[in-house]
């Protein structure tokens, strides 16, 4: 008996523990696949919900700057990504300590052109799907 309560308390302990860091995983992505969604359609320029959506992430100021650069330059576009957002785009792609989809996103924003290419579109898939 006193075993079996022990085994009940340590799992809902680690049951606990992993919903925890599991919410704090997807309450960091959320942000990084909603931008993923809105480049993935994106044509020309965001919509005012989507303007709206990114400026909620550029608020927030515990998000990573790198992501809340990349809302901020994803909100500015007109067709092509604003001269202003260029640089701070680049150095995320240069940044080796980044996390993989922060880059790939900033790498994807930097070259985008009225809408994201095919390759590009497949790789946001991915992000989407992960």
């Amino acid at each position: 008996m006193k075993y079996n309560l022990i085994t009940v308390i340590f799992t809902a302990i680690l049951w606990v523990g992993f919903s925890a860091a599991s919410q704090a995983t997807e309450s960091w992505m959320t942000p990084i696949k909603r931008i993923a969604e809105i480049i993935h359609h994106l044509n020309h320029f965001p919509s005012e919900t989507e303007k709206r959506d990114l400026m909620m992430i550029m608020e927030n100021e515990g998000m990573a700057d790198s992501v809340r650069l990349i809302a901020r330059a994803l909100r500015n576009v007109n067709h092509a990504v604003n001269d202003n957002d260029k640089p701070g785009l680049k150095a995320i792609q240069d940044d080796a300590t980044a996390v993989q989809s922060i880059r790939e996103l900033a790498d994807i924003l930097y070259r985008f052109n009225h809408q994201a290419t095919a390759q590009d579109k497949q790789r946001l898939e991915k992000m989407l799907n992960t």
